[in-house]
């Protein structure tokens, strides 16, 4: 049973006021995180696909949360991530910030270990004060891990994190160093009633700002998780409950995903470009398509395919590009999430499996546009895998050519319940 917070509903107006017009925060490469809400129920929540400021700004105006925390790791398939103990196909870790957390009694003390740590590291993303105690520093820092797979990249991760802990030993190793811990939102509200605000100059720091000074009471109890304000049902185990299909929504997803790269190959890639098109907004779909033609033309591209789900549009070619041919078709493109993912983690994700939370739906299906098309006489080198990709969904292949790699898609994971 969830114990509930005291919270009044004037803290609850003025919660829901600040987040109607504040200015919020959004880390990058969003989708690949998770949001936690703590309701004024005592319980907490989890979002997964939060896209943008707007969806974000909904969200807290409908639950208005005490708190807000977000995943400093980013995972390829966040729903699928629980905890350390969660079985290794599920820990598809991408990326991760080093956020360190100081919170100590005197927050003289704080500022001046704060002050050490950025002379250890230069360039935060950013610096906040979460409390009357406690100082945040987010750095935006990666590590090479090309080539290895879950668990290497895991422990490669982890081994980096724990190189810090000697450098920086009066900081909050929880949240610093564990891969798996959330992280405050900056200019979300804490449970105090501050804003967690940005400290622009450690040497200058502002008063606190308040949205609200009221007294909120925890209670002193075991978390509880939540899906949308309602609470998850306990694991379900006895042969009963299995025949009668009931299912816990935490461990309900499943996803199969794909990149660009093209296995059995060196450094080759094939184009993935993706398009945010919102749901039912076909007219959307003539921007991206008069683009994708005038590429096919500029770069003598043979064929486009192209994929479309509730969110974006995806086109797909078959050609084999080194990375330095692929970044220019990226760059002279509008397609910016598949630029940032490239440079980043130096391959494009592409889902092609639905979300699947129980139901019988058809709803973020990839469903078939059709293919834009170049006559070229130029001549190119074809994924073999990528062909058995779009075959499999449904596509009469266009293209001629000589096909290389193997057929088996590399980077495919999948998660089943």
């Amino acid at each position: 049973m969830i114990k509930k917070v005291f919270v009044s509903t004037e803290v609850r107006k003025k919660i829901r006021e600040y987040y109607k017009t504040a200015k919020l925060f959004i880390p990058h490469h969003i989708s690949w995180r998770f949001f936690t809400f703590r309701l004024p129920s005592g319980a907490y929540t989890r979002f997964y696909r939060i896209k943008n400021i707007e969806q974000l700004r909904k969200l807290a105006v409908k639950y208005t949360p005490i708190n807000i925390w977000y995943s400093s790791s980013l995972w390829l398939s966040p729903r699928s991530v629980k905890s350390k103990n969660s079985p290794i196909e599920c820990k598809s870790l991408i990326g991760h910030d080093v956020v360190i957390d100081i919170d100590n009694t005197n927050f003289k003390k704080t500022v001046e270990y704060a002050k050490k740590v950025l002379k250890g590291m230069h360039n935060p993303e950013y610096i906040i004060q979460t409390s009357k105690r406690g100082i945040q520093i987010c750095f935006k820092k990666e590590i090479d891990t090309k080539g290895l797979n879950m668990e290497e990249r895991l422990k490669a991760y982890e081994n980096h994190r724990q190189e810090l802990i000697s450098k920086f030993k009066g900081v909050d190793s929880k949240i610093t160093f564990d891969l798996y811990r959330v992280v405050r939102l900056p200019l979300s509200l804490h449970n105090k009633g501050n804003i967690v605000q940005f400290i622009k100059d450690i040497n200058l720091i502002e008063p606190l700002e308040y949205v609200y000074k009221d007294k909120v009471i925890l209670p002193k109890s075991r978390k509880a998780m939540t899906d949308g304000g309602k609470p998850f049902p306990p694991p379900q185990n006895n042969g009963r409950n299995l025949r009668n299909g009931i299912r816990n929504p935490a461990n309900s997803y499943s996803a199969k995903y794909v990149t660009n790269n093209i296995l059995g190959t060196k450094g080759l890639f094939v184009p993935i470009l993706i398009y945010h098109v919102p749901r039912f907004s076909d007219e959307e779909l003539i921007k991206p398509i008069v683009e994708l033609k005038e590429l096919c033309k500029k770069y003598k591209i043979p064929n486009f395919y192209l994929l479309r789900n509730d969110e974006y549009l995806y086109a797909i070619s078959l050609i084999a590009l080194d990375s330095k041919r692929l970044m220019k078709i990226l760059k002279a493109s509008t397609s910016n999430m598949s630029k940032n993912e490239f440079e980043s983690y130096h391959q494009i994700y592409l889902r092609v499996s639905p979300y699947d939370f129980g139901k019988n739906t058809e709803q973020d299906q990839l469903r078939i546009v059709g293919t834009v098309s170049y006559k070229t006489n130029k001549k190119f080198n074809l994924s073999k895998s990528h062909k058995c990709l779009l075959e499999s969904l449904g596509f009469v292949i266009l293209d001629k050519g000589r096909y290389v790699g193997k057929e088996i898609m590399k980077g495919t994971l999948t998660w089943k319940n």
